[in-house]
């Protein structure tokens, strides 16, 4: 969104007024159903809107850019006419909360501004205090191109600025102008009437602060009563730095979230739900290095289900005729598991963003026939079969999370000893080491599309107990055979 500083050749049928004594705004909460269903939620609610709206408002100890504001009162939001021109949302998400400003017109709602703040607790209690209201309001009027309201008055050579005592000082250097807005191309386009400098004094009042200000240059006639726009000469958010170190003062855990922090803290609450797909670069003349992984994975990362993890892993039936024999091999692990993640210190997030820990368990079918050499050198084929035994697994995880990247290393070690039907008397251990990529896409208001790439290998060691070797029909009683898997591919995610 620009913000022009003169008006050179812009058609005046094109700018729309953005006039001081006309500016309304709706205060929402969205997805307020999932909030507002009790009283104790809507009194908090309101108790918040209120505050911030009061503070919002053009008037004598608190500078505002509003005449009027409406607060969301039911669930179900109402049609907003063309007569409120501005809408301030609420939008909580896990682990922090979006406040977005947004100006509407030609029948769009034109994003403005957004803070995304980090939350530890429930931003209901956390944000109702009044300094904190003061404060947020504050740094939501410095952020926009309509600065504060301001009615002239005429004669002398200073001007007098009322504040809130809580309040830092007014910045240094500041300008007067009505401002308008070109729809075509989302500019703001201010009309400077005057600038004001050097502050000269200040003095306490008995519900606020007097600041005086020298005039300092004009730019055509400014009219007795009128109202202006009125900003810090240096542009917009100068002071949000100053606005924030105030407001986590007084709300611990509640802190500003630049862009980058905001879409690590996004991605890494964010659900994904996928499909992926490998082949075998396992070398040799076995079935093994003929094989193919197709894998479904759910990955749940916010809400009462956070931390759940569901994995389907299929490779499908493949045969290979070798030495005359037909080998053949397949498949299926189902793995459901938790997730417990820890934050490293700050001294490492540059390097790891988040280390996992994941502890599983699953059903496990296997079914393979490979052809081994005897001890005469002629080959036979040996079976091994393990159908849905139960896999107990552990996995550790090391994430790093960047812009439109999130890459991670893993590696698991399972056990499948104890057979929920029958394992035909097979156990199975496998130890895995693996990466993953996941790459942006495409993305919507509410949904993510990323690419994935992954890859990982992995050790299996089969072993039958003596009974399954005595009941085998093979004449080769091999009691543990194991052997390598290297799977390579990519898949889709949706996250949300």
């Amino acid at each position: 969104m620009a913000f022009l500083l003169s008006l050179p050749g812009y058609a005046a049928e094109d700018l729309i007024p953005i006039d001081p004594k006309l500016q309304k705004a709706y205060i929402r909460l969205q997805d307020g159903e999932k909030i507002l269903g009790g009283e104790v939620s809507q009194g908090q609610w309101l108790r918040l809107c209120q505050g911030l709206g009061q503070n919002l408002l053009a008037n004598a100890a608190s500078p505002g850019f509003l005449a009027e504001y409406i607060c969301q009162r039911e669930v179900k939001e109402p049609e907003i006419a063309d007569s409120t021109p501005w809408r301030i949302s609420f939008v909580p998400r896990p682990k922090f909360i979006d406040i977005t400003v947004e100006f509407h017109s030609k029948e769009k709602w034109i994003p403005v501004q957004t803070f995304s703040f980090h939350l530890q607790g429930e931003f209901l209690e956390d944000m109702q205090k009044a300094t904190v209201l003061r404060f947020l309001a504050r740094m939501i009027v410095e952020s926009l191109p309509t600065g504060w309201i301001y009615t002239h008055k005429s004669g002398g050579k200073t001007l007098e600025l009322i504040m809130h005592p809580d309040m830092p000082f007014l910045p240094e250097e500041l300008l007067i102008y009505q401002l308008s807005y070109q729809p075509s191309k989302k500019l703001w386009v201010p009309e400077i009437k005057a600038s004001l400098a050097r502050r000269q004094s200040f003095r306490n009042l008995e519900q606020g602060r007097a600041e005086t200000f020298e005039w300092q240059r004009t730019y055509g006639r400014l009219i007795e009563g009128e109202r202006y726009w009125i900003q810090n000469s240096k542009g917009r958010n100068q002071r949000q730095a100053e606005y924030e170190k105030r407001i986590n003062g007084e709300t611990q855990g509640f802190s500003l979230l630049n862009l980058l922090d905001r879409m690590l803290f996004e991605s890494f609450s964010s659900n994904y739900a996928g499909l992926r797909y490998g082949r075998s670069f396992v070398q040799g003349e076995s079935v093994i290095t003929e094989t193919a992984l197709i894998s479904a994975l759910l990955e749940i990362r916010s809400g009462p289900l956070s931390g759940l993890r569901f994995y389907y892993d299929l490779t499908p039936r493949v045969e290979k005729e070798r030495f005359g024999l037909t080998e053949h091999f397949e498949m299926s692990r189902t793995s459901l598991g938790w997730a417990w993640e820890i934050i490293p210190p700050e001294s490492l997030q540059g390097l790891i963003s988040r280390i996992d820990l994941q502890p599983k368990f699953g059903i496990l079918s296997f079914e393979s026939k490979l052809a081994v050499q005897d001890n005469l050198g002629d080959y036979q084929l040996t079976s091994f079969e393990a159908r849905r035994v139960l896999n107990l697994n552990a996995e550790l995880g090391i994430e790093k999370e960047s812009l439109g990247w999130r890459t991670r290393l893993w590696g698991s070690y399972s056990s499948a000893q104890a057979s929920l039907v029958k394992s035909n008397g097979v156990s199975v251990t496998s130890a895995r080491i693996g990466f993953d990529v996941y790459m942006d896409l495409m993305k919507e208001e509410n949904w993510e599309l990323k690419a994935l790439a992954f890859g990982f290998g992995e050790r299996l060691l089969l072993q039958r107990d003596t009974k399954a070797i005595s009941e085998s029909n093979s004449d080769l009683a091999i009691r543990q055979f194991g052997f390598n898997l290297l799977f390579l591919g990519g898949g889709v995610t949706v996250s949300w």
